[in-house]
């Protein structure tokens, strides 16, 4: 009886991997930079954003506005988070990644990798150098 509970147990299991594959849930949230541009302007109405760099592995984005506010876009499962960060910021380039410190608790650091030359811009940019 235990022989037959463990393998009814790994089908189903399996089954349900099956399935939550084929419904397309746990893929990650797609961003380019219009959908980018979108929800910061959705988010903070009222502000105008331009330049958008997003990260490599499609879960995270920064968006600048033409006032100078930047705003941090993060995956939360299938949605996007968006805080509009206070500049300056100790953000730190580490190679191809940008650490970002978001400055709240429940949000906590943010690491993007954006390439060598984008962090150390993007870096620059947040400490307030450029």
């Amino acid at each position: 009886m235990t022989l037959v509970s463990l393998g009814g147990s790994i089908a189903a299991v399996l089954l349900v991997s099956w399935l939550v594959g084929r419904l397309g849930l746990g893929r990650g949230a797609k961003l380019d930079a219009a959908t980018a541009r979108r929800i910061a302007g959705d988010t903070y109405i009222g502000h105008r954003f331009d330049e958008v760099v997003i990260d490599r592995d499609n879960r995270g984005a920064l968006v600048a506005g033409s006032a100078g506010e930047v705003v941090l876009l993060r995956a939360h499962g299938d949605k996007w988070v968006a805080r509009l960060l206070g500049l300056p910021l100790p953000a730190r380039a580490d190679g191809e990644a940008l650490i970002i410190p978001a400055g709240e608790t429940m949000f906590g650091p943010t690491t993007l990798t954006l390439g060598t030359e984008a962090a150390l811009a993007w870096g620059r940019k947040l400490r307030g150098d450029a």
